[in-house]
């Protein structure tokens, strides 16, 4: 089941930013399952998501400057938003009480669910490549290297699931 979310998400987030339209996830009175986003966060804690969100709200900004990448990257940011039912203030607020970058790490570390953040390294990978120049893609790409290391995963590990995750895209659009 964990390779038919990773299929979804990636098709959710391909369609939305190719066809350059808003779309509404999880608009209210939405069954969770109805989003399967949605549903592979449902088991998180409130502490896990605001992380995620904050996470992905870091890379964002590496396409400020840009404004059609910051465009694209700000609907893989909402989207995620959306599936995880938090806002970014109640994130924002989340991360200057806790620790900033440790407790954000405390908090990815603790989730389990490898299909979570094997989707969390590709659209983090997806952010890096919206990112406005090639300084600030170096400093992404770094990032993520560095984030994700930290989370257990060697560069060859990091790699492996952008391929992996790419040639599922591939075949599936």
């Amino acid at each position: 089941m964990g390779i038919f979310i990773i299929i979804a998400i990636i098709l959710i987030i391909v369609l939305v930013v190719k066809k350059g339209k808003e779309k509404t996830i999880n608009p209210p009175n939405v069954n969770v399952v109805d989003n399967p986003l949605a549903e592979m966060y449902s088991g998180l804690t409130r502490e896990q998501k605001y992380s995620i969100l904050n996470l992905l709200s870091s890379f964002q900004e590496l396409a400020r400057g840009n404004s059609r990448n910051y465009i694209k990257a700000n609907k893989i940011v909402s989207i995620t938003r959306n599936s995880l039912n938090v806002t970014s203030d109640q994130a924002d607020s989340y991360f200057h009480t806790h620790g900033q970058a440790d407790g954000l790490m405390e908090q990815l570390y603790s989730i389990s669910d490898t299909v979570i953040i094997d989707s969390l390294l590709y659209q983090c990978f997806g952010l890096v490549m919206l990112a406005r120049d090639e300084g600030q893609k170096y400093i992404g790409g770094e990032l993520l290297i560095e984030t994700f290391e930290k989370l257990g995963y060697t560069e060859n590990d990091i790699v492996n699931t952008i391929e992996k995750i790419n040639a599922m895209n591939k075949m599936f659009s």
